[in-house]
């Protein structure tokens, strides 16, 4: 009997990471790169949500896009490099104008592309701390 307890006593204590970055905010923080590459910059957004609902991209508390998902249905929207990459080391990471901030009706799963022909990078946004 104990056998069993301590084998589902970790799947007890870890089961709420299961969902833990699907959320209905996520925020992306700028990010320095000093070469002269240019990157492609693209959210991807998806759900296991059966019922379509929009997910709304900000910039220094502008919305600059919306999108509409559900499950089956993820969507891209593409980051023009000028509102998520830093020019110089000091604005990486810091809450100024540059970054990005999603928020949707429903839980979501939302990550940050950077790639070129030669080069990619995948960020997870992990949602709101809790």
């Amino acid at each position: 009997m104990e056998k069993i307890l301590f084998s589902l006593l970790p799947i007890l204590l870890f089961s709420n990471f299961i969902f833990a970055q699907r959320d209905t905010d996520h925020w992306f923080a700028p990010y320095f790169d000093s070469s002269s590459t240019n990157y492609v910059h693209a959210i991807y957004l998806s759900t296991d949500s059966v019922v379509p609902f929009q997910v709304r991209v900000f910039n220094n508390n502008n919305q600059i896009g919306i999108v509409t998902i559900s499950k089956g249905n993820p969507q891209v929207f593409n980051v023009p490099s000028s509102l998520i990459k830093a020019n110089a080391v000091n604005d990486a990471a810091q809450v100024r104008t540059l970054g990005l901030y999603t928020n949707g009706d429903l839980p979501y799963f939302a990550t940050l592309r950077i790639y070129s022909q030669f080069h990619g990078e995948i960020i997870t946004s992990k949602g709101r701390a809790e």
